[in-house]
């Protein structure tokens, strides 16, 4: 394999890289739709919150997306671990499996105290803002260096859409 072969297969590789890392918290995003009506039964039957109160709940498990600014400047200023967006998007990833699994571990346990929920559904909802905005981060930086912010934008909304369809289409 000579020089320019290995180049474009690198190339090649970082763009699936790229790919993978922005198009994942993307197609999580487009498949939230299946999980609004679980969550919704879960807090009025199984928490036993009466209607008012469910959406009341159901609103300000938004609070994490209507704060975006706050991560990207947090992302921006605080490098972790030597990195701005590398490292948050890691951390943050694992946290959002952690703070489910909590929830899948508390209901298990038979838990049904709403404040429990609503702080966990929340820190979890914030994870995904923040994860979101670290990728559109990743996504401007190296795109403009590739020359592919265009390319990325447009496969960033092709995994939503996919997703957010097949969710629908599989959630009735």
């Amino acid at each position: 394999m000579n020089s320019s072969q290995r180049t474009t297969t690198r190339k090649s590789r970082r763009l699936s890289h790229l790919r993978w890392t922005i198009g994942t918290p993307y197609f999580v995003q487009g498949t939230k739709s299946l999980t609004e009506i679980p969550i919704l039964f879960f807090i009025k039957f199984q928490l036993g919150v009466d209607d008012a109160g469910g959406q009341l709940f159901d609103a300000l498990r938004n609070i994490g997306w209507m704060i975006k600014p706050v991560w990207g400047y947090i992302s921006d200023r605080l490098a972790l671990f030597g990195y701005h967006r590398k490292s948050w998007y890691v951390l943050m990833a694992c946290l959002a499996v952690v703070f489910w699994f909590a929830t899948a571990l508390f209901s298990y346990l038979g838990i049904t105290i709403p404040l429990i929920y609503f702080v966990v559904f929340n820190l979890t909802f914030a994870i995904y803002a923040f994860v979101d905005v670290v990728t559109d981060a990743i996504m401007v930086t190296e795109g403009r260096r590739l020359r592919r912010v265009g390319s990325f934008v447009n496969f960033q909304w092709l995994i939503l859409s996919v997703a957010n369809a097949g969710a629908l289409f599989l959630g009735g």
